[in-house]
């Protein structure tokens, strides 16, 4: 059996997940696993964990009893933060020049990128014009950057910019305008 209980939806996340029964203490069949997912500051961890251990010691949550033998195992998530869009040039951007928009966020691997223009889903295989988008590799402080580039600049690409990013129920955005 599998739950997922958000508390909150803000930033990092943790799992903790009981496993019940035979099966966990290693008799066979039997038993499941349940997991418990919490949204919040990664400072609240301590406690989280904390209160999940005093349950499963009284071999209680909530009103559910456990089976005896029931296992707790914790493992926390990078929380997500989106950090900028910037764009690659100062000052206006010169027709039939290349500009690329960055987008900053940190988090986990699980997180997705898109990109919007003007409100509007930017689809890099359907553009009519030479566009791509990139995802970098992560870096040493867990910051994931997602690239939008335009080769060829022209009227048609002014507008306000939007990065969207998600992780589980969690959305973040942030625009850059004026290009």
């Amino acid at each position: 059996t599998n739950a997922a209980i958000a508390a909150g939806t803000t930033g990092g996340g943790a799992t903790t997940t009981a496993k019940t029964g035979p099966a966990a203490a290693g008799a066979g069949a039997g038993g499941g696993e349940v997991m418990f997912q919490f949204f919040g500051p990664k400072i609240d961890s301590g406690r989280v964990r904390e209160a999940m251990e005093k349950m499963t010691e009284r071999g209680r949550i909530g009103n559910v009893s456990l089976v005896p033998g029931t296992k707790l195992s914790f493992r926390q998530d990078v929380g997500l933060m989106l950090q900028s869009v910037v764009i690659n040039q100062k000052g206006p951007i010169r027709e039939n020049t290349e500009f690329i928009l960055s987008c900053v966020a940190q988090g986990s691997s699980t997180m997705s990128f898109r990109w919007y223009k003007n409100g509007y889903f930017v689809n890099v295989t359907k553009a009519t014009r030479n566009m791509w988008t990139r995802l970098l590799p992560l870096d040493s402080k867990d910051h994931y950057t997602a690239l939008l580039g335009i080769n060829r600049a022209n009227r048609l690409d002014e507008g306000i910019y939007t990065c969207q990013v998600r992780k589980y129920a969690v959305m973040k955005r942030k625009s850059f305008g004026g290009t």
